[in-house]
C-alpha cells in the first residue's frame, strides 16, 4: 500500500492578499517542497479582492497565476501575429500589379 504524505496549507508563499481559504486545503509533500514562480502579474481589482473577501488567497493565487499565463500567452501571439499582420497590410496597401500582356 502507498502513503502519500500530505501538508496542510494554509497560505500561499507568494500571494499575500485574502482571507484564509474556509476549507482545509492539503498538497503532496513533493509539490509543497518546490517554490512557485514569483507572480509578475498584479490584478487591476486587487483592492476590491482584499476589501470584499469574496476569494479566498488560495483562490487569488490561482487567478494570478492564471492570468500571468495569460498576458504571456498574449504577448507570444502578439510576436508572432504583428510581423504576418503588417506583411497583410503592405500587400493590401500597394498598387496593384500591371497585367501581363500575351504577345
Amino acid at each position: 500500500m502507498m502513503v502519500l504524505r500530505c501538508l496542510l496549507v494554509q497560505r500561499p508563499p507568494k500571494v499575500s492578499i485574502g482571507p484564509p481559504h474556509p476549507d482545509p486545503v492539503v498538497e503532496t509533500s513533493s509539490l509543497s517542497a518546490v517554490q512557485p514562480p514569483e507572480p509578475t502579474y498584479d490584478p487591476k481589482i486587487k483592492d476590491d479582492l482584499e476589501n470584499s473577501k469574496a476569494l479566498s488567497c488560495l483562490q487569488i493565487e490561482t487567478l494570478v497565476y492564471a492570468s500571468q499565463v495569460s498576458s504571456i500567452i498574449d504577448l507570444i501571439w502578439l510576436c508572432f501575429a504583428l510581423p504576418f499582420l503588417c506583411m497583410m497590410l503592405v500587400f493590401v496597401t500597394e498598387t496593384p500589379p500591371t497585367p501581363l500582356k500575351w504577345s
